[in-house]
């Protein structure tokens, strides 16, 4: 059996959780052979738990650690996604992004990618990809007519880009999700209108 001596100052690392469960664990074990040990293994055990409440109590909430300022608030997020959103067919210059949520252009970035992830063109990129797997299963334009429509250059760059993120050709997708298309046909009528 472990000796431990009851004092008002603890023995053990912060925050001695370990020491809680080696006082707990010593006290059920001499529980029956011990009582009186295994109450002062238990009081050990309750007043390190007091003590590591009561400072817990008194220290000031604090936020995680994060950089001041470096999370885009929310409404410059929906901002910078209805634009991109409305002008998805053009190129898209990072100072355009910046003036539209009045930030500069390296501040843009460094908020961009810490609230993404993502640097900013990585992001368009793959809105423009994502409208691209949208427009391969509602609609029966050809490859190069929704390479134009998503803002890229002719449908080699679909394909590059398209290969790189999903891992595969744009037409091998279309092809492999082609009962998703039916689906998409049908629950969306007005999709083949807009596209």
């Amino acid at each position: 059996m472990r000796s431990i001596a009851l004092t008002d100052q603890p023995t053990w690392g912060a925050p001695g959780h370990d020491m809680v469960r080696a006082l707990i664990d010593d006290a059920l074990k001499s529980l029956d052979r011990d009582r009186h040990a295994a109450r002062t293994y238990l009081g050990q055990a309750h007043r390190i738990i007091d003590r590591e409440l009561d400072v817990a109590l008194a220290a000031p909430e604090t936020a995680p650690p994060r950089a001041k300022g470096a999370r885009l608030s929310g409404w410059r997020v929906r901002r910078l996604a209805e634009f991109i959103e409305a002008n998805i067919e053009r190129t898209i210059q990072v100072g355009e992004l910046a003036s539209v949520i009045r930030i500069s252009t390296s501040q843009l970035g460094r908020c961009f990618n810490f609230t993404f992830g993502l640097t900013p063109s990585d992001y368009i990129m793959r809105q423009r990809l994502e409208r691209a797997r949208h427009m391969m299963l509602s609609s029966d334009e050809g490859l190069a007519q929704i390479a134009y429509a998503c803002g890229l250059c002719d449908q080699a760059h679909l394909t590059r880009a398209f290969r790189k993120h999903y891992g595969c050709p744009p037409a091998a997708w279309r092809r492999d999700h082609r009962g998703e298309r039916r689906a998409v046909q049908a629950s969306w009528p007005a999709a083949e209108a807009v596209a």
